[in-house]
Order: C-alpha cells, then sequence, then structure tokens
C-alpha cells in the first residue's frame, strides 16, 4: 500500500536554490537548450555553458553568479557530476 505524505514543503526547493539559477537564466537572458519536458539540469547546462564563455572570453563573472558557483549546493553537486562526465569523456 502506498503512503502519501502531506506535507508539500517535502517537494519544495526550501532554499530556493533552483529559483535562483533560474532566475540568472532570466536575468542575463541565457538561452537555454531544453529537452522535451522541461529539467531544472537545462537551466544549470546552460548557466554552466554562460559562465565558460565569459571564462573564454576573460569578461568578469557577475558577482550574482560566482554566488551561486560558492553556495548554491544543488548546482555544486550537478557541477561536480558535469565535470567528471568531461573528464571521463576526454581521459585516455
Amino acid at each position: 500500500m502506498f503512503t502519501f505524505e502531506n506535507d508539500v514543503s517535502n517537494y519544495l526547493d526550501v532554499e530556493y536554490e533552483d529559483l535562483s539559477v533560474t532566475k540568472l537564466i532570466d536575468k542575463y537572458n541565457i538561452e537555454t537548450k531544453s529537452s522535451f519536458l522541461y529539467n531544472q539540469n537545462d537551466d544549470y547546462l546552460a548557466l554552466i555553458e554562460y559562465i565558460s564563455n565569459l571564462y573564454i572570453e576573460e569578461d568578469i563573472i557577475p558577482n550574482d553568479i560566482i554566488d551561486q558557483l560558492q553556495t548554491n549546493s544543488h548546482f555544486k553537486a550537478f557541477l561536480i557530476i558535469v565535470v567528471n562526465e568531461k573528464n571521463e569523456q576526454y581521459s585516455f
């Protein structure tokens, strides 16, 4: 038998970390490459690409983005996964 919890807060992003990334996507007009169904990973990937491009072009990374890199645990965990996948892809 299934048990359902009535506490909706179990399903919410309590720290608003995901919402913070989405707001940055909107603020800097970052284009996302959306999959068929919207997924937070689309925003994370778009922000990673945006940061990478700024770094390559030797542009200044805005402080609010730096703040997300330092404090957003969801984004940092996703970033580590992406970096590890890239390392595996290019390791000899």
